[in-house]
């Protein structure tokens, strides 16, 4: 892909949401909506990613054990 300016940009299979350089602005960086999983768990390592799903080490932030987190 080629932008008016000539810079050219490939888009390759990511585990996460990547926007170029000339796409900026279309996702707030700000956190706008409070969720279960936010409240409850604090991510602490990365264990598997991939295109379709990853999956994370969370500590539960009431009872401090440890559980895995899968998103897909």
């Amino acid at each position: 892909m080629t932008t008016l300016d000539g810079e050219e940009w490939q888009d390759y299979p990511k585990p996460y949401l990547y926007l170029p350089s000339w796409n900026e602005g279309i996702q707030s960086l700000q956190k706008t909506t409070e969720s279960y999983s936010g409240k409850t768990y604090n991510v602490t390592a990365v264990l598997y990613q991939s295109g379709g799903e990853n999956v994370y080490l969370g500590t539960d932030t009431k009872y401090r054990n440890s559980n895995n987190l899968k998103r897909s």
